[in-house]
């Protein structure tokens, strides 16, 4: 079997990369940068240069030709913005490969915040309060009838979404005005203004999912408990584990979207109340796969197995006491918001039962990972020397 993965710089892909082969199958990737790391997994049979246009006809006509061209199986799109133009040109996709993702109209569901916590609403699934503003006018008004602190986020999901916590009127409509001056929202996604969720140490619970034509077929779920940034967001250490509420919310949802291929739920608890709280539905591959991968969840093998046209069996068996961690950019960057973090991270790092994203055997990705964090930290020059040494690596 051959398979093509966009956005050779992400870690999951990288890790989807690394469990396919483990499985027998050609892994193909699409790479942006030169230092995309899974170029340069030992693993990766090849990888394709995408033009550097985030211009949707120029990239899937790119994706079309490519699949056509080398006769691939099945593409696997990672980002936002992958996986939503896989979802818009399905149909064509099909018809020279597979894709395995939830309809276009869907997707666009999970991208935007405002229709996501509309279906939640319509189900009974509980989420923070949150708030619409059309306009500065607006938020000035709004400003006065909040219980802060309250989040500004982006209603639309771009993959690197603006989250700012702000802790009165004055500092909000400052913020707000400064958000806006620089991304120049249009009138129908100007950011959304929401509810702090309190929870005990920032603690994130997921519910990963792989449906097949409507049916849930496998789930995993996780405890974030480090996060970058460090109030929730990308997991950096998490442990896994069972939730009945989690799993019963997160399943509602997606029923509901009558969902196709992969998708990942977020929740908060909220300490005032002891309510799990929606955050948002990920349409897509999640930026802790790996953590599935290793509690022996296997999702892009099964999207594989759809694609040949096997219908899976439901299972919600995994390894329930697995600790996982990113050692290297994610809880470096970790420790840098949060320094009464390091020791534990230390410790996390030595312990043998919490595992890890780093392979010895394919040390040279990972090498290259902290080598582009640690340009965040040290001089252009040292980096470079840095890179050119792991480069040469064989």
């Amino acid at each position: 079997m051959k398979v093509l993965i966009t956005d050779a710089s992400s870690l999951h892909t990288l890790a989807i990369l690394r469990y396919l082969s483990k499985k027998g199958i050609n892994v193909f990737v699409i790479r942006k940068n030169k230092l995309d790391i899974s170029c340069y997994s030992k693993y990766c049979k090849g990888y394709f240069v995408v033009p550097p246009s985030e211009n949707e006809n120029i990239y899937i006509n790119f994706i079309l030709k490519i699949l056509a061209q080398e006769k691939f199986d099945i593409l696997i799109p990672i980002s936002y913005f992958a996986t939503a133009i896989a979802a818009k040109y399905k149909d064509k996709i099909n018809k020279i490969s597979r894709v395995e993702v939830a309809d276009y109209d869907k997707i666009k569901i999970a991208l935007n915040k405002k229709s996501t916590y509309d279906l939640a609403d319509k189900i009974g699934v509980p989420y923070p309060k949150t708030f619409y503003p059309d306009s500065l006018d607006a938020v000035e008004k709004m400003a006065l009838n909040f219980e802060y602190p309250v989040v500004i986020k982006w209603i639309l999901e771009v993959g690197c979404n603006i989250v700012s916590i702000v802790q009165d009127k004055k500092e909000l409509i400052k913020e707000y005005h400064k958000i806006c001056q620089k991304y120049h929202p249009s009138n129908d996604i100007f950011p959304m203004i929401q509810e702090f969720v309190s929870t005990v140490n920032n603690e994130v619970y997921c519910l990963s999912a792989l449906y097949q034509n409507g049916q849930c077929k496998r789930i995993f779920m996780q405890k974030q408990i480090r996060n970058v940034p460090f109030a929730g967001g990308t997991c950096a250490y998490a442990e896994s584990c069972f939730i009945p509420e989690i799993k019963k919310y997160s399943l509602e949802l997606l029923d509901k979207l009558n969902w196709h291929g992969v998708a990942h739920v977020e929740f908060k608890l909220d300490k005032k109340n002891n309510i799990f709280k929606l955050m948002e539905i990920n349409p897509k591959f999640w930026a802790s796969t790996e953590m599935a991968l290793k509690a022996g969840v296997n999702f892009p093998y099964l999207l594989c197995q759809m694609a040949q046209g096997k219908e899976l069996e439901y299972s919600e068996e995994y390894d329930r006491n697995l600790k996982f961690h990113f050692p290297f950019s994610r809880e470096l960057q970790h420790a840098k918001e949060k320094p009464n973090s390091i020791l534990k991270i230390i410790i996390d790092t030595l312990n043998p039962k919490v595992k890890s994203n780093i392979w010895i055997s394919d040390i040279k990705p990972n090498l290259i990972e902290l080598g582009i964090y640690l340009g965040l930290i040290i001089t252009p020059k040292r980096l470079k020397s840095i890179i050119k040494s792991l480069l040469r690596m064989k």
